[in-house]
């Protein structure tokens, strides 16, 4: 099991850390839900449903964006994912299928990760300060 904290305090602080073998209690608070991967090259999972919350492109406005999964649902707040450009909090692939995503660091900094490599899954707890 490796993990990672993503830090997105924009340049305050460590900025993150990669720990292999292992977690950083220091970096989360609670229990992980894990989520099943389904590719062999890329963390993907499946999202159930995906929405936006009231899109206004010519004011670069996008209030919350909200996903669910099988096991979890989690919504990003605009100030979370919209600083000075609009950075996507996830990626799909053409080689996956298309309700499976590629999770991006504008997400995973809302969390602290696990990559449970033996049981091919994801895990997710709520990162400290986030």
């Amino acid at each position: 099991t490796d993990s990672l904290f993503v830090d997105r305090e924009n340049g305050e602080g460590i900025g993150g850390e990669l720990v292999l073998g292992g977690v950083n209690p220091k970096y989360f608070k609670g229990d992980f839900e894990y989520v099943p991967t389904i590719h062999n090259h890329m963390w993907a999972i499946q999202m159930l449903r995906t929405h936006v919350e009231t899109v206004t492109i010519q004011t670069n406005k996008m209030e919350t964006i909200c996903f669910h999964t099988n096991v979890f649902f989690v919504q990003l707040q605009e100030t979370e994912f919209f600083k000075t450009i609009c950075l996507s909090p996830f990626q799909s692939r053409l080689s996956l299928p298309s309700n499976y995503w590629v999770l991006g660091d504008v997400f995973m900094g809302k969390f602290y990760t696990v990559f449970d490599f033996g049981q091919r899954r994801i895990g997710l707890a709520d990162a400290v300060g986030a």
